[in-house]
Formats: C-alpha cells, structure tokens, sequence
C-alpha cells in the first residue's frame, strides 16, 4: 500500500514550480486553510479537490499522491549524501538535547535534595544559616 503524505508531496511539487500554497489555493477557490486541513486527513482527502490540485498545477494524480510520476519512477531524486547529512544533523541536535535534558534532570535532582534538608532543618535553625 501507497504511503499517502499528501501535503509534503504538494509542497514539492509547488516547490519545483516556483509556487505557494496560497496562490494554489486561490486558483481552486479555496481558503488556505481549509485547503491545508483537507491535505492533512490525507486518505480521507475528497477526490474532486485532488482533481481540482492536479489539473490547476497540471500534474498526475499518481504524482500528487504518492510522488511519483505515472511511470512509477520518482520524480525527485535527492542525492543520497544530502540526505545522510541532514541525518546526522538531527542525530547530532537529538543527542544535545539529550544531554541537556539529563543535565537539568542532575541539577534538578540537587535542588530537591537541598531543598528537603532545609525542609527538616527546625525553624530558628534556617535563621541562623541566612547569617540573622
């Protein structure tokens, strides 16, 4: 079965034609909006407004669906390389965020530990440590 991502397959092909969303849907006569959350629910997407995309843009259904051209080959063919490179930068943000996340979790795992001594600590005990 055929992936359907309806709206990463238009915005490529926009993108190839030099167009936008919005002038697309001001050619069918439909709110941005509402064009965008109709893409979104893609298989449920009505066939009359996939029919109206292809022939504005003059493109394949096949195209506009899957993203491939009617012969079945791809139509895009990004360069494996690029596609590895922005790979290991997301991998390289993950483990960043990774590694800031178990940091604030240490840090907050400290101020806890310190805040539950000063909660047993008796009261004139807490005045005298602020140097009163």
């Amino acid at each position: 079965m055929v992936n359907i991502d309806l709206r990463s397959n238009l915005k490529a092909i926009l993108s190839e034609m030099g167009k936008s969303q919005l002038e697309l849907a001001k050619a069918i006569n439909i709110s941005p909006t509402n064009l965008n959350t109709r893409l979104a629910r893609g298989r449920n997407c009505q066939l009359s407004l996939l029919e109206d995309i292809c022939k504005e843009l003059d493109v394949d259904l096949n195209q506009l669906v899957s993203g491939t051209q009617a012969d079945g080959l791809p139509e895009r063919n990004i360069q494996t390389s690029a596609i590895e490179e922005i790979d290991a930068m997301y991998k390289e943000k993950y483990i960043a965020t990774l590694e800031d996340n178990q940091r604030l979790h240490q840090e907050l795992a400290e101020v806890k530990e310190k805040l539950h001594v000063l909660e047993k600590l008796p009261p004139q005990s807490r005045k005298r440590g602020n140097g009163e």
